[in-house]
């Protein structure tokens, strides 16, 4: 203890010899902690922020791996079959629900014949869409419900059923003007007519690619078999 308190003596001492070398060294000291406490603040904003979902502790998220080295090799897609096996045979989950977040589509806003010039003004122009394909119980399995309208409902995500579409806060903000009648309004996807069924709340924002829009997820039987494409 006494050699440690005769080593800060002369620290200090040295220190107050060379005023100049003393501020420089404070100042980086200074600066290096405030740029480490910035970035420590910024990734606990945006990347450590608990999910806005309903027990998120709870929540988990299941991909394969890739044994090939190749970038992200845990992070590879799950098949539909596997899916729709773990879904049905598993005790660990109480529920689950596939997602297939790196979409997009070509988003046009389909204004009916009875809206005037107001309602024109809507940009009618298209625009390439972030957008994800989720199964029907999707939303059910964060416990996360829309602002308005409502998500899927079960067996929307069949083929022939599945042209509904729910709309993120900040898509309805800033395509349809926050229009509160857009529920039961039609817009196109890919050049195919979509019903607007509910639109999600302002804090909704999964990590990742940010989807604008969610339509279902819809297994054709060559999916479910496995001959589809994933």
């Amino acid at each position: 203890m006494q050699t440690f308190r005769a080593d800060l003596r002369l620290a200090f001492r040295m220190l107050a010899k060379k005023p100049g070398f003393t501020v420089v060294a404070v100042l980086t000291l200074a600066l290096g902690i405030a740029v480490n406490a910035t970035m420590f603040s910024l990734v606990s904003a945006f990347l450590l922020r608990r999910p806005p979902v309903h027990d998120p502790d709870r929540i988990v998220v299941v991909s394969s791996v890739n044994p090939n080295p190749v970038f992200n090799p845990d992070a590879g897609p799950i098949s539909a079959p596997n899916y729709l096996a773990w879904r049905e045979a598993s005790h660990v989950f109480g529920d689950a629900a596939a997602a297939d977040v790196y979409r997009t589509v070509n988003l046009t806003p389909a204004l009916n014949q009875a809206e005037g010039s107001a309602r024109a003004s809507v940009a009618a122009e298209p625009e390439v869409t972030r957008s994800a394909a989720v199964t029907s119980h999707y939303f059910n399995v964060l416990g996360v419900s829309a602002q308005f309208g409502r998500t899927f409902m079960e067996g929307e995500d069949q083929p022939g059923r599945s042209h509904v579409v729910v709309l993120s806060h900040d898509l309805w903000e800033r395509r349809f003007g926050s229009d509160p009648a857009i529920l039961g309004r039609t817009i196109r996807l890919n050049r195919e007519d979509y019903t607007v069924i509910g639109v999600m709340p302002a804090d909704f924002h999964l990590m990742g690619f940010i989807a604008q829009l969610w339509t279902p997820l819809a297994l054709t039987q060559s999916d479910q078999n496995g001959s589809g494409t994933q």
